[in-house]
């Protein structure tokens, strides 16, 4: 957890920033990821542009990142995180994971959003 003062999730044990372009997977993902012990959702994005100002002002531990947004998608916003922070990609398109876990991006997982679609 990094160090820091007493902004959102303060608390928890896991900073979470969450981006994803469609409104009804950010609310899944967020009711998902929020049901976990010890995690604390710091900052919700609708691209890729929102998701790097809020990086930089919450410093997440994890980023939860689409793949494909408008603007700079989610392979984009991982290569400009700041350093340390980990990256989870999930997208509806399973062709899109591979890029995901090339060398240089070192993605930690990739989650289906279709997996959690009920």
């Amino acid at each position: 957890m990094r160090a820091g003062g007493g902004g959102p999730g303060a608390g928890a044990d896991l900073r979470l920033l969450l981006a994803d372009d469609e409104a009804p997977a950010r609310r899944r993902l967020r009711r998902l990821v929020e049901s976990l012990d010890g995690v604390a959702v710091v900052a919700v994005a609708e691209d890729g542009r929102r998701a790097l100002d809020l990086a930089a002002a919450t410093e997440p531990d994890v980023a939860l990142l689409d793949v494909r947004m408008p603007g700079l998608d989610g392979l984009q916003v991982a290569r400009r995180l700041p350093a340390g922070t980990a990256v989870i990609f999930i997208t509806a398109h399973s062709d899109f994971a591979v890029d995901a876990f090339d060398g240089e991006l070192q993605a930690l997982d990739n989650w289906s959003s279709e997996e959690d679609a009920a």
